[in-house]
């Protein structure tokens, strides 16, 4: 299983595109992320809006978090590290909605990590995809997880 992303992270990627409008957001990316990240950022970013919502969502009626996240959403660091701090509180007291962030920042990195690879993943819902029309085809129930590989390593 991988690490816990951190809540300064999460932060992080709920305020992308704020970042990105600035010049230390454009390094930051640049670094991280590379000329990959420019082509996953765009795929990236329903997601990215769906994280950052869920975090608004959650810290309305905080002001003091509201108050970072009009900082964060000017795209300055600072929001966004006094973001994490309520975050991580939040984080703590509510851990269904930690996984839910977790799961999404997850999403949200592992686009970068495909890298052209004929690969799907749903998260929820159904999806079929079958590539060799000669492969088996074999799929799970609800809540059923496994790995199938198919073909020569």
């Amino acid at each position: 299983m991988a690490e816990p992303i951190s809540a300064v992270s999460i932060a992080t990627l709920a305020f992308l595109t704020q970042l990105a409008q600035t010049e230390l957001g454009k390094k930051f990316i640049e670094s991280a992320v590379g000329k990959l990240g420019e082509k996953t950022l765009e795929g990236g970013l329903g997601l990215i809006h769906k994280l950052k919502g869920l975090i608004i969502g959650k810290m309305s009626g905080n002001a003091e978090a509201e108050d970072a996240i009009v900082v964060a959403n000017a795209g300055e660091p600072e929001g966004i590290d006094d973001l994490a701090y309520y975050l991580k509180r939040v984080m703590k007291q509510d851990p269904a909605f930690a996984n839910e962030l977790q799961q999404i920042a997850q999403q949200i990195i592992n686009i970068e990590k495909v890298e052209g690879r004929n690969v799907m993943n749903v998260f929820g819902g159904q999806g079929l995809q079958v590539n060799d029309p000669q492969a088996p085809t074999i799929q799970a129930g609800e809540n059923a997880n496994f790995t199938f590989n198919y073909g020569k390593d």
